[in-house]
């Protein structure tokens, strides 16, 4: 597979201005943030945000947890470096027990009225609006007609 730009942490149209990549301290393996988690990031209300996400596809135990290994099989080859760095990482993930996804660690309003949660497959829209969302990686497109929302 080619022609598609892959978005590494960083690169890309980063449209906030506060931006929270997907690195083993800032994501959660298998399960949801929740009260007790300490936000990685904090914004005013009415602050745009960029939040990287990646895929769970390839850093799986079952999968090899070796993204390059995994997706190359399939002739991909912009594999995402935060997918790299999270599967070899010592990120908490119990197989069989915990779920799959990779979900970023709790943002939140400094108000306290709101929290920002982003997960993978979706959005926990509490007072949070979605201007934009775009595929970072070729695979993301597997299965969908267009990989980007905007």
């Amino acid at each position: 597979m080619t022609g598609f730009e892959v978005l590494q942490p960083g690169s890309g149209p980063i449209r906030g201005s506060a931006y929270l990549p997907s690195t083993p301290d800032h994501v959660l393996w298998g399960r949801l943030p929740c009260a007790t988690d300490d936000a990685v990031l904090t914004v005013e209300p009415g602050t745009e945000v960029t939040f990287d996400t990646v895929s769970h596809e390839g850093i799986l135990e079952d999968q090899g947890r070796d993204p390059k290994a995994f997706f190359g099989r399939y002739d991909v080859v912009g594999v995402l470096d935060d997918a790299i760095e999270i599967a070899a990482s010592e990120v908490s993930h119990t197989f069989g027990v915990d779920g799959p996804h990779v979900v970023d660690v709790r943002a939140q309003v400094s108000d306290r009225e709101a929290e920002l949660c982003r997960l993978l497959h979706g959005v926990d829209v509490h007072g949070l609006a979605l201007d934009a969302a775009l595929g970072r990686a070729e695979y993301v497109r597997f299965g969908t007609a267009d990989a980007q929302v905007a």
